[in-house]
Parts: C-alpha cells; structure tokens; sequence
C-alpha cells in the first residue's frame, strides 16, 4: 500500500476510533439512557507501564460478542492507572468478552512565543508522540483481553516498556 493510502487508512481508523470512545465515555445528549443499553456490571481496569501506574491513558474494549457490539465501553485512568470503565457515559460494562486497546500520546517541547512587533502571545505547538506501543491500539494486534463477569475484581493491564513514536 501506498504511504499516503497507508496514513490516510490509518487516520480513518484512528478517528473511527475516537468516535467510538467519545460516544463510550461521553453518552447522549440528552441524558436519556438508550432502551437497548444492556445492564453493566462495575468494572475497573489498571494500566501499568515501566511497573508504574500509566496516568491518563485512554482505554477502549472492543466487543468480541454479537449483543455487545454496538456499544463500545471506555474510560481514562487517573493519576494511580486506574480507570472505571463506562459505556455510552453510564457507568459500568456489559458481561463478555472484549479486547482492549490501550494509548497515550502526549506533547513535547510546546511553548509560548511572542510577536516582537505587537507583543501578543501565541501558542506554538511542540510535537506529538505516542508513548504507548502501538500494538495496543489495534483490535488485530493487542495482546491485551478481558472476560467481564457479573462480579469483577480490579484487573491490571501492562502495556510493557515507554516508546515514543512521533505522531504525524
């Protein structure tokens, strides 16, 4: 495949993505919970990288079962790795069977400049990297699985040693 086919796929997918997790995480509009959202049962997830707690990582499970597959659970972990885990803004996961897709990008080398000649200040953005690797942010390629039951415990996800790979 082409390059630009190659990112353009792969930007089509990260978006497809993000919509996918926003719609988890943020629920509809209007505070009405759908008629067909399946029952959750509570559900907490840690990341760890390094052996440390990953702070503000996005996670998102992929349904694996036919009656989980329209919505899409997600969440975001706290300062100690910890995310609970929600599904169209309501908190909990429907029981089955998920992969989970796991990433973190982050910012390097922002600042603020200003115009010499007005003196207004503007922000100039520094690059983006992913710190996550990717195999974790793909359905095909995460190692990375859950069983939701109707009783869970705190289940840890390790998503092994820091990468940085520059986002485009």
């Amino acid at each position: 495949m082409g390059s630009y086919k190659m990112k353009k796929s792969l930007m089509d997918g990260a978006f497809s993505l993000l919509a996918m997790v926003l719609l988890a995480t943020v629920g509809c509009k209007d505070g009405s919970r759908p008629a067909d959202l399946p029952d959750g049962v509570e559900c907490v997830v840690s990341v760890v990288q390094d052996g440390q707690p990953l702070a503000n990582a996005t996670i998102t499970f992929v349904p694996q079962d036919e009656a989980n597959k329209k919505y899409s659970p997600g969440g975001q972990t706290d300062a100690n790795g910890d995310a609970e885990m929600r599904t169209y803004g309501y908190p909990g996961v429907a029981p089955g069977k998920y992969k989970v897709l796991v990433w973190k990008d982050i910012e390097d080398g922002g600042k603020t400049k200003t115009d010499e000649k007005t003196g207004e200040e503007s922000y100039v953005e520094g690059k983006e990297f992913r710190t996550v690797d990717p195999k974790f942010f793909d359905e095909s390629t995460t190692t990375l699985e859950i069983d939701v039951a109707k009783k869970m415990e705190k289940v840890v996800f390790d998503v092994g040693k820091v990468v940085r790979i520059p986002k485009h």
